[in-house]
């Protein structure tokens, strides 16, 4: 359901996308990503990932974060390759893009937050 709305927020994280979802391949998205209670830890990523169905995820791009950036706010932009195929879902193939929010915290399991989103 967080595939075609600009604003998302799951509990206290939010990543909202600009522009509002489609979007198109060769132009910039940019997301901003507040989780307040972002703290301690090592750093914290935000990435862009395509999944097809039955491989691997792929990361077209990340950007890394001082751990307490997402608890003020962060505004990351990522370049849509493209290339970049639409989404889809046939019969038995399938593409979506995700954005994932990780926040690295050693000697713990980390913390992380998705929201999908459309290209194409």
């Amino acid at each position: 359901p967080s595939a075609m709305m600009a604003a998302w927020s799951e509990g206290e994280v939010s990543m909202d996308v600009d522009p509002a979802p489609p979007i198109a391949p060769g132009s910039a998205l940019q997301v901003n990503v507040r989780w307040p209670s972002a703290s301690g830890g090592r750093g914290a990523r935000v990435e862009l990932y395509a999944d097809l169905k039955m491989a691997l995820p792929v990361r077209i791009a990340a950007a890394e974060l001082q751990t307490n950036d997402p608890a003020k706010g962060s505004l990351i932009t990522f370049e849509i390759p493209r290339d970049a195929p639409a989404v889809f879902d046939g019969a038995q193939l399938s593409l979506r893009y995700r954005i994932r929010v990780l926040i690295d915290r050693p000697m713990r399991s980390d913390l992380a937050a998705e929201r999908n989103v459309v290209i194409g």
